[in-house]
Parts: structure tokens; sequence; C-alpha cells
């Protein structure tokens, strides 16, 4: 295993929670009146998303949790199997609120997407075998 790939590892997903902890990773809208909207963000551990219907972002904060684990637990190993999986389904879980509420999705829940998607990248990367 390559020294960038056994040091990119735990770090992304850790990045991605830092991310996630701030209130800027959900957008949701209000309707008080006929005529005004009053936008509140949220962070992704916020079960106040989670309550009107837009599950993708919290689950993707349990899943990059159990993502770090996975990923310091497996660093002295080469395969990743584990890591792979759960960085590929954080990842969908982050990107679902694009596909059927795409205006919860903010800048922030950009970055962390793409954060999620090079922690699948290298998760993917063969490991290297010194003979």
């Amino acid at each position: 295993m390559t020294n960038l790939r056994r040091l990119a590892l735990p770090l992304l997903p850790a990045a991605a929670l830092v991310l996630e902890a701030l209130p800027f990773g959900v957008r949701m809208v209000f309707a008080p009146g006929p005529e005004t909207r009053a936008v509140t963000f949220h962070a992704f551990f916020s079960f106040l998303p989670f309550g009107y219907g837009v599950f993708g972002p919290v689950i993707a904060a349990l899943l990059t949790v159990f993502l770090l684990i996975a990923a310091l637990l497996t660093r002295k190993q080469d395969r990743t199997p584990g890591v792979t999986v759960l960085s590929a389904a954080a990842l969908l879980a982050a990107v679902s609120p694009l596909f059927y509420v795409p205006d919860t999705f903010t800048v922030c829940g950009g970055l962390i997407c793409v954060l999620l998607a090079l922690e699948l990248a290298f998760s993917l990367l063969p490991e290297r075998k010194a003979d």
C-alpha cells in the first residue's frame, strides 16, 4: 500500500466529518407566509432535515463515522473492501438529496461529496507489493 493511500484513507473521512458537523451542509427553505421564504442551514447530523424527508445527509453522516472507524482499523492491511463499500454508500447518501430535493444541496455538501469520492477512488487503487 502506498504511503499516500495509507495517509489519505483516514484523513479524507475525517475532513468530511468536520464539514458535516458545520451548520452549512443542508439548506432548508420554509414558507412562513404566502410571499415570504425563510432559508435555514443545518449540519448533516441535524435531524430537522430528516424529519422533513431529506434522509440522505443524516445517513451519509452516520456512514462517514463508520467509514472513519473502518479506515483506521484497516490502516495496516493491504485490502480494504469494507472501506470501499462504506465510502460508496456514504457518497450515494450524500448525493441523493440532489436527485429528489435539489434546493437542499449546498457548496459544503458538494465538498463533502468530493471528499467521499476521493475516498472511494483511493480505496479502489491497487496496492503495491514490495517483492
